[in-house]
């Protein structure tokens, strides 16, 4: 989602960057290492075409080459925490991937249409499973993928469903 006055939740999606912002400058203070994701379009991926099951987030080259540095590195995610919004028919996420050992944290602040086939066949899909996955992607189609083992995080609240 492009910060844009025009689509109904570019409100909201600017106050998810900006707390990623925060919440970042927070770890860099408590002597995180720290990449944060600023995605170009996310698509929900329900497994029906491909595999893939979860959010599918375009990023940046230059992002993406700082992950694949971390994984190179040595980062392993042994806990995550998502923080989640609801604005004008959208789940806004953000997503902290920690390695707590070495601390480093990757952040994706992501989203999705809460109304939809694709949505609701993703979320099914992933509860039945007990996981959802995020795939870090390129333009050129290479993918880093994060699994999470509690796609219940991923929900949103049963009032707006």
């Amino acid at each position: 989602m492009e910060e844009s006055d025009e689509h109904p939740a570019a409100a909201a999606w600017t106050e998810v960057l900006e707390d990623m912002d925060a919440t970042a400058a927070t770890y860099v203070e408590d002597g995180w290492e720290v990449q944060k994701i600023h995605p170009g379009q996310v698509t929900v991926r329900d497994g029906e075409i491909s595999d893939r099951l979860g959010l599918d987030v375009l990023v940046p080259d230059n992002e993406f080459a700082a992950v694949e540095e971390l994984l190179e590195a040595g980062f392993e995610v042994d806990d995550y925490e998502v923080f989640t919004a609801i604005d004008e028919g959208f789940v806004l996420l953000l997503l902290v991937l920690r390695d707590r050992q070495g601390q480093r944290a990757v952040f994706v602040p992501t989203y999705y249409r809460i109304a939809g086939r694709s949505t609701y066949r993703m979320l099914s899909k992933a509860n039945e499973r007990g996981m959802i996955h995020t795939y870090l992607r390129t333009l050129d189609g290479t993918v880093i993928e994060f699994t999470h083992e509690d796609p219940e995080l991923f929900q949103p609240p049963e009032s707006v469903e």
